[in-house]
């Protein structure tokens, strides 16, 4: 099984919304115990909201990356 990367929502709480979906998918088309390999990056949303109210979209660009 391949492994999957997600980029996480603006807040945990998103995040688990998609994770929960994923695991929920996993139980419909995968066997008893088996589960998908997730890699999750989560972005600290603060310091998104800092560089927005600077107008700073260079920085916004290099931390996403």
């Amino acid at each position: 099984m391949k492994k999957i990367g997600i980029v996480g929502g603006m807040s945990p709480e998103s995040t688990l919304m998609y994770y929960r979906y994923l695991i929920d998918l996993s139980h419909k088309r995968l066997e008893k115990y088996e589960f998908p390999e997730i890699i999750i990056y989560s972005v600290n949303f603060r310091k998104i909201v800092d560089s927005m109210q600077k107008d700073d979209w260079k920085t916004i660009e290099r931390d996403i990356q």
